[in-house]
């Protein structure tokens, strides 16, 4: 019983420190960094803070996905930032009147 709850907590270990290393990995081949990534995406919301910033990849392009709130919490602005030229795209606006 010992040997087994053993083995599926390095198992548990093993794929935890496997994942970890996609997302080093996603990052190395960025060329925007994340900091980078913020600041293009505080140009579209001046006074905001940005909330999230996320890489992901999907159908082979690598991607920031950032969400800023406006300073009054009023405006919230999700965003993709393009890791290898800066482009902002598929600007979400919502609004809390």
């Amino acid at each position: 019983m010992k040997q087994l709850l053993l083995g599926a907590i390095a198992m548990l270990l093993s794929v935890n420190v496997a994942y970890a290393d996609g997302g080093n990995k996603k990052e190395g081949e960025a060329k925007i960094t994340r900091d980078q990534a913020k600041e293009i995406a505080l140009k579209q919301l001046p006074d905001g803070k940005v909330e999230d910033c996320d890489l992901e990849k999907r159908k082979g392009k690598l991607y920031w996905q950032v969400e800023v709130k406006s300073a009054d919490g009023k405006v919230k602005k999700e965003m993709k930032v393009d890791a290898t030229s800066g482009e902002v795209s598929d600007i979400k606006e919502d609004k809390d009147n």
